[in-house]
């Protein structure tokens, strides 16, 4: 039978708590938007610092958690003081019709990570 609630074991929750605090939270202080349209050969979006204490992108790179991505090493274009555009080759091979872009962004000396869910 199922209970209710199932009843944690203190002996693994320990392992439980280190797995949880190494998963990346989702980026903090900036906005991000995705320019392009579905299945554009060309992958686009605009980051926007909304926040002064938000961590500098500083050599970023994206992993796709989807595979949308053909190169996590973006194009980068600055379009104005606090903003930045990424642009991404799309993968020949990843989903089609995807109105949104999941993954990481890893950046800094350290590659701290990140976790991005992008949608229109």
């Amino acid at each position: 039978p199922v209970g209710d609630k199932a009843a944690p074991d203190p002996e693994k929750a320990p392992m439980f708590r280190q797995f949880h605090d190494e998963q990346p939270a989702p980026i903090g202080g900036w906005s991000v938007k995705l320019l392009s349209e579905v299945d554009a050969p060309e992958i686009a979006l605009k980051m926007t610092r909304v926040e002064a204490n938000a961590p500098v992108l500083d050599s970023p790179y994206f992993f796709s958690s989807d595979g949308q991505v053909a190169d996590g090493n973006p194009s980068i274009t600055s379009e104005e003081e606090g903003s930045m555009i990424f642009t991404f080759a799309r993968a020949e091979f990843g989903p089609k019709e995807a109105e949104g872009l999941p993954g990481l962004i890893a950046y800094g000396p350290e590659q701290d990570r990140c976790f991005v869910s992008i949608s229109p």
